[in-house]
């Protein structure tokens, strides 16, 4: 059937996608519709005035659009899992990008979740998916980690994501006291000691990879993936080349993206300037005063390391050990405007990336929450680690970052952009405890 003509109303087994949406409307018009407009559609999308419409409610529609969004791709997960499971992945890859227009990669990709979700009987997930609870990425989390003993359980991985982003959770698949299953690594992995922490590692190590082929639009990409450790420092390698690049001359006439290609490209070609980069990783502790031993060793984002590799990274290290109290406070290096290396350590510990998006500490600056120009302090508690984007949702978009009582700095937006009903957002009572 030529795609262009078909509606999903044309299948009897159609009958009970209407329940897309919530019934929430603006005005006369309606944005999603349930099949039952007269349109003879499933799934119906109406026309809005954008323009018109007060910016909370705004809000509201956007996230009422986001969890309609996620319904569908719930059903879209289902019913391709359910084709894969008949006719094999492939086909469902292929009928995605033949009917749906999905391009080869996403198709293969999107196809091959949905065929793990139904084959393996990921049916809470999919419930969540379809309830609007989760989305697409939440549930690849929960897939990466169906058949790993040191994880998470499905139940937990999706409530962390009814609350956290699916990048946030993912770094925190580990259980720290969940016993490590029996293996037969080789010789080579055994520097990685055992544990749930130590059977991830060797997880990612197997699932490294990289590809560069030509597209269909004539140019060459590049995709890679490596585990935690090993791409956090190729990471701050890449970072650090980057502000080598923006200070060269007559770069500052290249977009963002643009740079970055540059990079890559001289540091796959040996390029001097690029080649002579340090990486300098950052390993946190805790102090059980039961065992007087050194425990959960993590690196700043968060995500666990085993002890062994902890101590293999401190063998030869500099190491600079610094202790602060639970507040963050008792801190005061520096008095000038830069943060010194002592500073920007700690607050990698303390933020452990950007306070606004999660944007991993080398993509980060120093943003003093009382300005600088009014005389704030260049000290840890006046200070707070923003990429360049939420730097600049600051000083020209009036957020605002807001320090709670728990010491860890937080970005607020200004009050014409908060949603008119707070409570919709979900929100943690355990806080930082979740990944315990």
């Amino acid at each position: 059937m030529d795609p262009a003509t078909r509606t999903v109303a044309e299948s009897e087994a159609a009958g009970e996608l209407g329940f897309v949406g919530s019934s929430a409307s603006v005005g006369d018009s309606g944005y999603v519709g349930c099949g039952d407009c007269g349109c003879g559609r499933a799934v119906c999308v109406g026309s809005l005035d954008v323009a018109s419409v007060r910016v909370g409610e705004l809000l509201d529609l956007m996230v009422d659009l986001g969890e309609a969004r996620a319904r569908l791709e719930g059903m879209l997960m289902a019913v391709t899992g359910e084709v894969a499971r008949r006719n094999g992945w492939e086909a469902a890859a292929w009928l995605m990008r033949e009917y749906n227009r999905v391009p080869a990669i996403q198709a293969r990709a999107e196809a091959g979740l949905a065929h793990t979700l139904v084959a393996e009987g990921l049916d809470e997930t999919l419930a969540a998916l379809s309830a609007g609870e989760i989305i697409l990425s939440h549930a690849r989390v929960v897939v990466r980690a169906a058949h790993k003993d040191h994880a998470r359980s499905e139940e937990d991985l999706l409530e962390l994501g009814r609350v956290y982003p699916s990048d946030v959770v993912g770094r925190h698949m580990v259980v720290h006291d969940r016993a490590a299953s029996d293996s037969d690594d080789s010789d080579e992995d055994d520097k990685y000691g055992t544990g749930p922490a130590a059977e991830e590692l060797r997880a990612q190590r197997d699932d490294r990879r990289a590809r560069m082929f030509q597209g269909d639009d004539g140019m060459w990409h590049l995709s890679a993936q490596f585990d935690s450790i090993t791409g956090k420092r190729l990471h701050q390698i890449y970072q650090s080349a980057m502000r080598a690049m923006r200070n060269r001359s007559g770069s500052a006439e290249h977009s963002y993206p643009q740079r970055a290609a540059d990079v890559v490209a001289e540091l796959l070609g040996g390029h001097s300037d690029c080649t002579r980069q340090q990486t300098n990783l950052l390993v946190l502790t805790d102090y059980d005063h039961t065992s007087g031993r050194l425990i959960n060793p993590r690196l700043d984002d968060g995500t666990p390391i085993p002890v062994e590799v902890a101590a293999e990274l401190a063998v030869g290290a500099r190491v600079m050990p610094v202790l602060f109290d639970a507040n963050w406070q008792n801190i005061a290096i520096g008095t000038s405007r830069n943060p010194n290396e002592a500073q920007r350590m700690l607050l990698a510990a303390r933020d452990g990336g950007c306070i606004g998006c999660r944007a991993t500490v080398e993509e980060t600056e120093a943003h003093h929450i009382r300005f600088w120009r009014h005389g704030g302090p260049t000290l840890i508690e006046n200070l707070a680690l923003l990429c360049f984007s939420c730097h600049d949702l600051v000083h020209e978009h009036d957020f605002e970052v807001h320090t709670p009582p728990d010491g860890h700095p937080k970005l607020r937006p200004p009050d014409h952009l908060r949603l008119a009903n707070p409570h919709r957002r979900p929100t943690s009572s355990s806080g930082t405890e979740a990944w315990r």
